[in-house]
């Protein structure tokens, strides 16, 4: 039970963290060169961005909890069971980002999803 519960806080926490990671660079925009005189500016863009540093947080969270469920299941089951939040993400970029998802990649989603939970039957 303390494995599903670790899985299922895994994928919502990391699936936040993306969103809020998305979120974060949007407001950031995009970033099409580097030089190193950029350093100073973008640090203060990091900065001073909260959903950038809620989705850094997020991350660690759910890496964390990925540690523990590993210390208590196979690698073979709780990597494919993460494997669900692919679906959780788009959901979240549909809904909360706005993004368009079309009905290809949808379909993608699902055939991966399906995919990996066929290969992580006994």
């Amino acid at each position: 039970m303390i494995t599903f519960m670790a899985v299922f806080l895994v994928i919502m926490t990391y699936s936040i963290g993306d969103v809020l990671l998305a979120r974060g660079m949007k407001r950031i925009g995009a970033i099409v060169t580097f030089n190193w005189s950029m350093i100073g500016p973008m640090t203060r863009d990091f900065m001073g961005n909260g959903p950038l540093w809620g989705g850094l947080i997020c991350e660690l969270v759910a890496l964390l909890i990925y540690l523990l469920a590993l210390s208590r299941a196979d690698l073979s089951l709780v990597l494919p069971a993460t494997a669900l939040s692919d679906v959780v993400v788009a959901l979240a970029a549909k809904y909360f980002l706005r993004e368009y998802i079309s009905a290809r990649r949808w379909a993608g989603i699902f055939l991966i999803t399906f995919g990996v939970a066929l290969i992580s039957l006994p």
